[in-house]
Formats: structure tokens, sequence, C-alpha cells
């Protein structure tokens, strides 16, 4: 009893196996888009001609080529760029002639002349006349000896530069400096001033040089300076041109090292005040 159940058992699956199979294909033959039997089979000749030849090289009508040959066609016709337009000329008889009369254009040209005068007088009065720049003549200060009719000059050029030199206001020390002492002029203005001595009959000391402020890097320095050096060239016995300037004083040493002197030693107790310290700047005469 036993083995006869289990072979009853057997043979339901299979039957309700074989009848899932056979519903399974059913169905899915079900779902199977519909086949022309007409269609031609794709081949490798075909997929050439769809590739290399236009829908209307074929001698079959397009109703009958497989649906993936129809698909391809499709595809190509897409991709295919739009045709240009050619531009349309235009020619004479399509335009139209505006017939216009001699007085009509006789007006125009008028009109025209009027315009292109207005416009030439315009540009004249806008026109700016160039003129040619002049050359800068630049003039040398001029030197004079220190007098009495210049010492109040003298005064107030030391004054806008530096603290007043001398004791006494008639400023007697400096009338007294004759060819040691020069006062700068620029068109009959007082620019500047220079005094010197003998040091040891061996070396000539600039005791004082100034230029104002307004009237400085217009060349007054450097004529002061070499007419220092003419007047050192002069006297037999000087070799040497010298003067002391403050640590602190850059620019005025710059200036004197343009002047071809150098700093030759370093005092610390030469000023009286604060700062004591001072530069001994040296220039040797050649004759």
């Amino acid at each position: 009893m036993k083995n006869s159940t289990a072979l009853i058992n057997k043979t339901d699956v299979k039957r309700r196996k074989s009848r899932r199979v056979a519903e399974r294909m059913e169905r899915a033959q079900q779902h199977k888009r519909p086949v022309n039997p007409f269609a031609i089979p794709v081949t490798v000749d075909m997929r050439e001609l769809v590739w290399f030849k236009t829908p209307s090289s074929f001698d079959i009508p397009l109703e009958n080529l497989n649906p993936w040959v129809m698909k391809q066609l499709k595809k190509r016709e897409n991709r295919r760029p739009a045709p240009e337009e050619k531009p349309v000329k235009m020619e004479v008889d399509d335009v139209e002639q505006i017939e216009v009369s001699s007085e009509k254009v006789s007006e125009i040209h008028k009109e025209v002349r009027d315009v292109k005068e207005e416009m030439a007088i315009k540009m004249e009065e806008k026109e700016v006349k160039v003129e040619t720049p002049v050359k800068e003549v630049r003039v040398e200060p001029r030197l004079e000896e220190i007098t009495k009719e210049n010492v109040t000059k003298l005064k107030s050029v030391i004054e806008s530069t530096m603290t007043n030199l001398f004791e006494d206001e008639t400023y007697e020390g400096a009338i007294t400096l004759k060819e040691h002492g020069r006062l700068a002029y620029l068109d009959e203005i007082p620019v500047g001033y220079v005094m010197t001595e003998l040091h040891e009959n061996k070396k000539l000391l600039v005791t004082s040089i100034g230029v104002p402020f307004p009237h400085r890097k217009c060349g007054v320095g450097s004529v002061l300076m070499k007419y220092v050096e003419s007047l050192a060239e002069q006297l037999d016995q000087v070799k040497k041109l010298s003067l002391y300037i403050r640590p602190t004083n850059t620019k005025a040493i710059r200036f004197f090292e343009s002047q071809g002197m150098k700093k030759t030693q370093r005092l610390r107790t030469y000023y009286s005040g604060e700062s004591r310290e001072a530069y001994r700047m040296s220039k040797r005469i050649c004759k």
C-alpha cells in the first residue's frame, strides 16, 4: 500500500509540473508581437543596404521590410542634417523702381552740401592749434660777493635755511669774508649762500652752505660747490676741501657725495647740544 501511494504522488507532481510549463508557454506566446508573414529575414547583406543605401534604392515596398530594418531607416532619416536654404537672388525686375524728379534730386544735393558745410565749421571750431614745445633755458645762478648792500638779503636766506650764524645783527663778520663768501641770485632773488675759511693753511673748510627749500634741485648748490673748488685751486697751499655735517642729514650727505666728497672720519663730540656727532667729508684738490 505504501509503495502504491508513493507512485501516485509522484505522478501527480509530474502532471502538475507539466501543466504549469504548458500554461507558461501559452502566456509567452500570447505576449509575443505578431510577425509579418511577408517580412524578409535580416541578413548581413541587408544590414549593409540599410547603412549605405537610401530607402528609395529598395525594389520591394517598405511595408514588406523587416521591422528592424524599418527602425534603422527611421533613425538614419533623423540623423540627416537639415537642408541648407539657398539665398534667393533678387532680380532687377522684382524691385520696384521709384521715379524721382530732377527738382527733388537737386533739393537732396543741396541739403547734403549744407550739412557738410556745417560739419566743416564745427570741426574748425574744435581744432586746437598745437604749438611746438619751447625748450626751457636753464639760467645758472649768479654769484656776488657779500657786501653791506646785500647783507640783509644774506640774513633772510640764512634764517630761511637754519638758525642765525652771527651774533650781531649787522653781519659784519660776513662782510669781511671777501672771496670766502658768496651769495647766489636767480632773477635778482637770493637763492643760496656759501662761506669758507682756511684751516691750517692746507685745507679749505666749508663753514656754512645753504639753499632755501623752494629753490632746491635747481642747480644752485652745484654752482656754489664749483665756486668753492675753483677757490681751492687758486690758493696755492690748499690741497684738500672738507666740511662737517650731521649723520642725520642724509639728503645733504647724498648731495656732497654727488660732488665727489667722501666720508673720512666720524667725530663723537663736534656739535654742541644733544646730537653732537658729525661726519667729516673731504675731497682732494688736483692742481
